[in-house]
């Protein structure tokens, strides 16, 4: 990597240790005492150790807080180096003498050759270690509803027809040992128990009375959130089922089957991160991401004038799309779907293993149906 690139933290930590003087590297042994280097203790007491940086190059001092992501440093080649790189690796202090090293994964991207939007190829981008990603994924199984997932509300419809109201968020709810009382949009409905089902990310516009437990709104604020959007392009002809990830732009773009069995006449394109969502210009409209599917399915007769574009992050009622689980973010799953009360909680981040993921958000339901059942 050429000498000066942003070096960026893979765990959020304190920074404990900053040395950035040294002007000096080469091959021999001798330059090992003129490493410039930084430091940052992990929540978990590992300490991640960045080495060979530029001189001055360290953009934080001892003392810091740094989150994950945050820019700390500019890469050199000072010290023990045989060329421009970084050197980073985790350890584990066992006493006030000896260590172990910690195995770490990379997740890194390089720009591919002829890579759109003007950037110059064979760029180098960041690195982050893997575990601090959140993911929802794992050893089990998962379901979809058949119909699609319009098919929950409009079965609730059905059995509940004007009991449902739309158009009139939840503000207040009274909650005590003789039940909840609901406020929304003038008006007020009271039950024996309620359930909860409102992402963490916008809970805060509702007024708990009396204030949640310190246990549960703790759990509910540290809920972090990815970013995420779908583009949807109408097909001219059939395809069959398939999918395809674009690794510069990091995006999937797939094919799929209709309930009856028969192709479904679309093409449905996701993009989960905060940088694949810059990267495809979604803030200016679909117009970038679709010729980048273009150029990754030539194949597709899509149908670009009758696109769809769906974001999360600028939903005044998500405000963002699912939740995520790090390393620096954990989900405290016993809080979150306990009962206080009357009060019973559900939605996918609430749904341990399941967090992220549509069959969470069933579980989670079912789970909270129960538990009313139970009471």
């Amino acid at each position: 990597m050429p000498e000066g690139s942003p070096v960026c933290a893979a765990r959020a930590g304190l920074v404990v240790r900053v040395v950035a003087g040294f002007d000096r590297g080469g091959r021999a042994r001798e330059m090992q005492e003129f490493s410039n280097l930084l430091i940052i203790q992990h929540a978990d007491g590992t300490l991640g150790e960045y080495l060979h940086l530029q001189k001055n190059g360290v953009l934080v001092k001892v003392g810091d807080e740094v989150k994950a992501g945050d820019l700390v440093a500019r890469s050199g080649n000072t010290g023990c180096s045989t060329g421009p790189h970084l050197h980073f690796h985790v350890r584990q202090p066992l006493d006030g003498y000896t260590w172990r090293s910690v195995p770490v994964r990379f997740w890194t991207t390089e720009a591919a050759e002829g890579n759109r939007g003007g950037r110059r190829t064979g760029e180098p981008e960041e690195a982050a270690v893997l575990a601090e990603s959140g993911a929802g994924v794992g050893g089990f199984a998962t379901h979809s509803v058949a119909g699609g997932n319009q098919g929950i509300a409009l079965g609730l419809t059905r059995r509940l027809a004007d009991r449902v109201q739309l158009r009139a968020p939840v503000e207040r709810i009274a909650w005590g040992a003789d039940g909840v009382r609901v406020n929304a949009a003038g008006s007020e409905t009271t039950a024996d128990a309620a359930v909860i089902a409102v992402p963490a990310s916008v809970i805060d516009g509702i007024v708990f009375d009396p204030p949640l437990p310190g246990a549960t709104a703790s759990a509910l604020a540290a809920v972090r959130y990815g970013q995420a959007a779908k583009l949807f392009l109408p097909l001219a002809e059939d395809a069959p089922p398939s999918a395809t990830l674009s690794v510069p732009d990091r995006f999937w773009t797939f094919t799929q089957l209709a309930p009856d069995g028969g192709p479904l006449p679309v093409a449905g394109s996701f993009a989960g991160s905060p940088l694949a969502i810059e990267r495809l210009g979604v803030a200016e409209g679909p117009d970038r991401w679709i010729a980048a599917v273009r150029d990754l399915r030539p194949d597709l007769a899509v149908r670009a004038e009758d696109a769809v574009l769906s974001t999360w992050a600028d939903d005044p009622w998500t405000r963002g799309a699912y939740s995520a689980h790090s390393f620096a973010s954990r989900l405290d799953e016993a809080a979150l779907c306990r009962p206080v009360g009357p009060l019973h909680f559900a939605g996918e981040h609430t749904a341990g293993e399941w967090h992220a993921l549509m069959e969470g958000a069933l579980r989670s339901g079912i789970r909270a149906a129960n538990e009313l059942i139970g009471a």
